[in-house]
């Protein structure tokens, strides 16, 4: 995974804008790919569509200190649902998961990102993007 940081306490991230491809972070950084969100930076994440999600491309969530309260999960174009296996992980370390379309997980990580909380989101373009390969990825 690549990593884009802002650095310094005041720059959380926000994703200014997004398209059926990608994320543009901070007005300036266009993302081509799936990302994860924390507070004050991204990377780039595996999943290319909903089937690829597994527990471990959630994992990175259990190790961070300290660990989001929430995770919300952006799965695509339409709000659609993970088994529960998927997300048990997570919820078993005590982070609360949400499910929904890409649109609404940005738009709600923006809004609580700027009130100071702990949180993440994992997303996933609304439409999938096969031609892309990270150019870090072995």
């Amino acid at each position: 995974m690549g990593a884009a940081d802002l650095g310094g306490e005041e720059r959380r991230m926000q994703v200014t804008e997004y398209d059926v491809g990608g994320f543009e972070l901070q007005s300036d950084v266009y993302v081509p790919s799936s990302i994860v969100l924390l507070s004050k930076s991204a990377y780039l994440w595996r999943p290319r569509r909903i089937e690829d999600i597994t527990p471990e491309s959630l994992r990175i969530f259990t190790v961070l200190h300290p660990r989001p309260e929430i995770v919300f999960l952006g799965l695509g174009a339409a709000s659609r649902r993970l088994s529960p296996e998927i997300t048990k992980g997570l919820e078993e370390e005590g982070i609360s998961v949400e499910q929904m379309d890409t649109g609404n997980a940005v738009h709600t990580f923006n809004i609580l990102n700027e009130e100071m909380r702990e949180i993440g989101a994992a997303l996933l373009t609304p439409e999938p993007r096969e031609e892309y390969r990270d150019p870090f990825e072995i």
